[in-house]
């Protein structure tokens, strides 16, 4: 039976032109797009160095590690033996300075790639394992570029941007791919 159209706007409203507004936004909830236009006034919000990226990658991700937990039960709950976890950041596209991390379990090893950092969770062990971490291809170039001048907090992160554009990672992906076929 099709619904009534006040059933069916129960969260839109009518403009006066006839056309529906869609409002799923709780009351007192202000919109994203406002908030990063308001931010974006103030210009220490975006980073310019890799010391100001840190800083906005530590705020930006206040529950990382609650998202984390969450696929991996999602990724108990699919996969029974061991998977990984590839959490991809991505900057959105009409905002710039706002950045999602995207966390995916899957069973074969990803392709290294900028944005990206991975974890292996082995079943048996119930242990999870940070693998890498791959910054953005600005943060990537700079560190190469400079990799003889590291600082001392930068050194973790810099043989991570070494591996990957020497391609290590990649060869180490390709052994995590190997090791996953010969066990199937």
């Amino acid at each position: 039976m099709a619904k009534t159209l006040k059933e069916r706007t129960t969260f839109r409203e009518v403009t006066t032109e006839g056309k529906i507004k869609v409002n799923n936004r709780p009351e007192g909830q202000v919109p994203i797009g406002k908030i990063v236009q308001q931010l974006r006034k103030d210009d220490s919000v975006l980073p310019k160095s890799v010391n100001e990226f840190k800083e906005q990658s530590k705020s930006m991700n206040e529950d990382y590690i609650d998202n984390l937990k969450i696929a991996v039960e999602n990724g108990k709950k699919v996969f029974n033996k061991n998977f990984f976890i590839s959490v991809l950041t991505k900057s959105e596209r009409l905002l710039e300075g706002v950045y999602r991390n995207y966390f995916h379990p899957r069973i074969t090893c990803p392709d290294p790639n900028y944005d990206q950092a991975l974890y292996h969770y082995n079943h048996k062990k119930e242990d999870l394992e940070f693998i890498w971490v791959v910054p953005d291809n600005n943060v990537c170039s700079h560190m190469y570029v400079n990799r003889y001048n590291p600082s001392k907090e930068d050194l973790q992160l810099l043989s991570f941007v070494v591996d990957f554009i020497e391609g290590r990672l990649h060869v180490k992906q390709v052994e995590y791919n190997k090791n996953i076929e010969a066990n199937l």
